[in-house]
């Protein structure tokens, strides 16, 4: 819309110009004496010559054709002066040709080429210098033209890489929005699903104990309590982080150090977990100490939809290169509850990190979960 504002406004002011250039024109051709010749006939060809002005941006061919011929029919009909506004007219048409046409040597040579019959003609023409002050100032005019011109495309060029370079940081903001929108759906399918998944199996144990053991009933409906909590206050964490919460955004994440609470809230939620690290624990880069202990937590949730006698085996080893995770449980060959999202959401969070991930049935009736994260090696101390 803008562009074609822009366009109108220039065509107003082309059609402007050549109105007063006519407007001179016809003043000095009816009240002036500076032309020979019926004044009807230099009205109609000084008139072309000015109406000519009017497409000296869209058609710079015609335009020149149409100023340079008016003047040249005037002067070979009746050898007479052109009007005042004949030299202006040529000097518009020299810096309109070098300006707006791609081949501007076309337009210009005619140009040249009619000053050149023009100064032969006109007898008010004496010597060479005076046609050389025609030429002169058309050259100005031209040179004028091709450094607006130059100037135009620089600005173009500027336009389009600054339009490169803003349509380059949208697709950028927008794969960053997208893998955000990823990352926090990963996390709040974690923490629902985790939670959930323990709620689930506690209330369904409750009832089925309901009226013979209301002291396990209480301790069922004891964890579902703690179990819904520590959902709360996660889901209410990363809402704060989504919000820009800063107390929120300065609290710690989960990380590898709370995997003890995490497994005894498995055993509370009744996955018998057999939990052994390995190796030297160190600290970890950040986003891989959380995503490490969501990978766990997603795992043993699955094995406690999935297990079929509620046991699972969580080894977690502190490689020299490498985080390596590992959840095994007997597979029960039939799908518990769950949303399908499990799985490739941890093969996503393995892959941001370039890390591998395996799911599947191995040897003796168990189902694995095996991850390997890459990590730095650790600096060797030298000795003293």
């Amino acid at each position: 819309m803008d562009r074609i504002v822009t366009r109108l406004n220039t065509n107003l002011l082309d059609c402007a110009l050549a109105f007063a250039m006519l407007a001179l024109t016809e003043l000095d051709t009816w009240l002036g004496h500076s032309m020979q010749g019926p004044r009807w006939a230099n009205a109609v060809f000084m008139g072309i010559s000015a109406a000519g002005l009017v497409w000296r941006r869209t058609a710079p061919t015609v335009m020149t054709l149409m100023v340079i011929g008016g003047l040249l029919a005037q002067t070979l009909l009746f050898g007479a002066v052109e009007a005042p506004t004949g030299l202006p007219m040529v000097v518009i048409a020299a810096y309109s040709a070098a300006s707006y046409d791609r081949t501007a040597w076309r337009p210009l040579s005619v140009i040249a080429l009619g000053l050149t019959v023009h100064d032969i003609l006109d007898p008010q023409v004496k010597d060479v210098s005076d046609g050389l002050y025609d030429f002169m100032v058309c050259t100005l005019a031209a040179l004028f033209g091709f450094a607006t011109k130059r100037r135009a495309e620089h600005l173009a060029a500027t336009e389009l890489e600054l339009e490169r370079e803003q349509r380059r940081q949208l697709e950028v903001a927008e794969a960053a929005v997208g893998e955000e929108r990823a990352r926090i759906a990963r996390e709040l399918h974690d923490i629902i699903s985790h939670g959930l998944g323990i709620v689930v199996l506690q209330a369904g144990a409750a009832e089925q104990i309901l009226d013979r053991d209301i002291a396990q009933v209480r301790t069922a409906l004891g964890v579902i309590r703690r179990t819904g909590l520590d959902a709360i206050d996660e889901m209410g964490r990363m809402l704060g982080l989504m919000r820009g919460d800063v107390a929120i955004s300065r609290s710690p994440e989960p990380s590898l150090r709370d995997l003890g609470a995490l497994v005894e809230r498995a055993r509370a939620g009744g996955l018998d977990v057999e939990f052994a690290s390995l190796g030297e624990a160190r600290p970890l880069p950040a986003p891989i100490d959380l995503s490490a202990y969501r990978l766990v937590q997603e795992g043993l949730t699955n094995a406690l939809k999935h297990a079929s006698d509620k046991r699972a085996m969580l080894r977690v080893e502190y490689a020299e290169d490498c985080l390596r995770l590992r959840i095994s449980n007997a597979a029960s060959g039939r799908s518990g509850p769950g949303s399908g999202r499990g799985l490739p959401g941890m093969r996503e969070r393995v892959s941001v990190f370039g890390g591998t991930f395996s799911a599947g049935p191995v040897a003796g009736g168990q189902w694995q979960l095996a991850v390997d994260l890459p990590l730095a090696r650790p600096a060797v101390r030298s000795a003293s």
